[in-house]
């Protein structure tokens, strides 16, 4: 059985046109959270994994730790295998054009290209986001500007005032809901909640928002041609008002949101921070190792 690399460089593979390209900045960072996911096969690394790391996580996560090197390997974040039909899906302007035709994205939202000149008024804020990108580490926010430049092919759109942003990871008929942490569009965390915790905050009731969480997937399907995936929402404020911007992007591979809720299945109900807030929180990482520290705090 071959090993899986958490190739988290997928989506730069993407915007780079090529299914080999290979970045150990981001992956050495945190293919740890593989580990999580006991999955049969061993995890593939370019690092080494000491026999005091491994027990480590062993103890941690109470599974088989394996670790292989210089094998052969299967990409385990994203599907490299169909790599056309990997940018079609995960290509935040396939996507746009998409969602404009079926009317779940505020009418404001246009895609734009690499190094073109794009007319912005100043007065407002806009956000950027990649064609390609990795928990917003592409995204950008544009402000007091009369024209804007994209680096690369995306999406614009008037910046908005966020009070909750959420991904809705579904395969087949069911789906969960995670809240996302986010800071200037960048993810910073996130924690397992429930469609009653978004009544709270939304203008609509729990079998309103139900229904159009199953009828967005059902567009999504129909897009992606798959039976599993992810997209990221948000509600927010336009004066008095509560809005939902239904689909911000769509994303076909694993997320951030399946950790959190392989973290609640392990450890129960708590949040997954790059912060530690308390003595009880669980660090996910062996701490001689450098990268992004995340931590789970159970409630």
């Amino acid at each position: 059985m071959k090993p899986n690399r958490v190739n988290f460089d997928f989506e730069e593979a993407l915007y780079r046109n090529d299914p080999l390209y290979k970045s150990k900045k981001i992956v050495n960072k945190l293919e740890y959270i593989y580990f999580l996911f006991n999955e049969e096969a061993p995890l593939y690394s370019e690092q080494k994994y000491s026999k005091r790391i491994i027990k480590y996580y062993l103890d941690l996560f109470h599974h088989n730790i394996q670790v292989e090197y210089n094998v052969p390997y299967n990409s385990w974040w994203g599907d490299i295998e169909d790599f056309e039909e990997s940018k079609r899906i995960n290509s935040k302007v396939e996507q746009t054009k998409y969602l404009n035709k079926v009317s779940l994205i505020p009418k404001d939202i246009i895609t734009v290209n690499e190094l073109e000149i794009v007319k912005v008024n100043p007065s407002l804020e806009y956000y950027y986001r990649s064609n390609y990108g990795f928990s917003g580490l592409a995204n950008s926010i544009i402000s007091k500007r009369s024209q804007f430049t994209p680096p690369r092919d995306g999406v614009l759109g008037q910046y908005r005032d966020v009070i909750l942003s959420f991904g809705v990871t579904f395969r087949e008929n069911d789906f969960f809901i995670c809240k996302n942490i986010i800071e200037k569009g960048k993810f910073l965390g996130g924690e397992i909640i429930t469609i009653n915790e978004l009544t709270k905050l939304s203008f609509m009731d729990h079998e309103s928002i139900e229904y159009e969480i199953k009828q967005i997937i059902k567009s999504i399907k129909t897009f992606s041609m798959k039976d599993w995936g992810q997209f990221d929402s948000f509600f927010y404020k336009e004066g008095s008002e509560v809005k939902w911007y239904k689909v911000v992007e769509i994303n076909q591979r694993k997320t951030m949101g399946l950790v959190v809720k392989k973290c609640q299945n392990l450890f129960g109900k708590g949040s997954l921070s790059f912060a530690e807030k308390s003595t009880r929180d669980i660090p996910l990482f062996h701490k001689d190792q450098a990268g992004l520290k995340f931590f789970y705090s159970p409630k």
